[in-house]
């Protein structure tokens, strides 16, 4: 037996098993895809699948000439074929000036999600967490679902002063996204790899078992004719 050759094989087999089994790992991605936007408006809109995990972003400023250190609520409703309502308060801050410096013209500041608090559920619409990691969740059935910003009293950050006197002002932009996730197999040629490294550590531990190495064929034979030797004297 050659035994430096049988491990050899041992290693190889193990070697290409490992190599076969990793072929079927899979690697998931999740990213978010754009369903739809609009500019300067309270309210968007689009048809979705059930099942799908959607959420809803916001661009949105505050006035230049004040400097607030604590929340700005604004209230967001989801429904589903205007109905089904979900309800939440999203709080804004804005971003610290230290940090930020507005482009030549413009007077505002833009704001960020600083937490969210859901307000009213309705599990026909969407399944939530509590609390909500996203102003959306995952769709319980197909429709129609719009995000609507509500124009109310906790809405005092977004007043501007016009001409004829004060109105709201809108995001920015309102965009509905979707998270998307898919899986692909980047290890499959591993299979074949492996396959062929088992088949080479067989055949190579098979072949070491079967073979005896030349010293103790040499000695065998040494052996023999020895005691022959004896036998003639």
């Amino acid at each position: 037996m050659r035994k430096p050759w049988l491990v050899l094989g041992l290693i190889l087999i193990f070697a290409g098993l490992a190599s076969a089994s990793s072929s079927s790992l899979p690697l998931t991605n999740t990213r978010e895809e754009l369903i739809t936007d609009a500019f300067q408006t309270w309210e968007i809109s689009a048809t979705l699948d059930k099942g799908e995990n959607v959420s809803a972003l916001f661009t949105w400023t505050v006035d230049f000439t004040e400097l607030y250190d604590g929340t700005l609520p604004a209230n967001v409703s989801i429904t589903v074929d205007n109905q089904y309502e979900n309800r939440f308060q999203v709080l804004f801050k804005m971003v610290d000036p230290r940090f930020y410096e507005p482009p030549p013209g413009v007077l505002e500041y833009p704001v960020y999600v600083y937490s969210i608090n859901l307000l009213h559920a309705d599990p026909n619409s969407l399944a939530l967490t509590n609390p909500p990691r996203q102003v959306g969740g995952i769709t319980q059935q197909t429709g129609t679902y719009k995000v609507h910003v509500l124009i109310d009293e906790g809405l005092w950050w977004a007043v501007t002063a016009t001409p004829t006197g004060t109105e709201y002002r809108p995001p920015r932009q309102l965009r509905l996204m979707r998270q998307v996730t898919t899986t692909t197999y980047p290890y499959i040629t591993l299979g074949t790899v492996g396959a062929g490294i088992t088949v080479l550590g067989v055949g190579l531990a098979l072949w070491s078992a079967k073979t005896s190495t030349p010293s103790k064929t040499v000695k065998a034979a040494k052996t023999k004719l020895a005691k022959k030797g004896k036998r003639h004297k």
